[in-house]
């Protein structure tokens, strides 16, 4: 099996997206008003445990 480069992972990049809106959220970017008060902690968790998944699965991604 061939590995992949960790940019075409779509769980990395899904991960990436979800911090970056969770830190848009802790920030104050995102109005208070759409967000709940700990959605860009639950974001960053999310965005965690995602890439920590993918460190972990089957198919290999290649370092650069």
């Amino acid at each position: 099996m061939e590995a992949k480069k960790w940019y075409e992972s779509k769980t990395i990049l899904v991960a990436l997206l979800l911090g970056i809106a969770g830190i848009l959220a802790i920030l104050g970017v995102i109005p208070e008003s759409l967000i709940d008060q700990n959605a860009g902690w639950v974001g960053i968790a999310i965005s965690v445990i995602q890439v920590i998944l993918r460190l972990v699965t089957k198919k290999p991604i290649a370092g650069s």
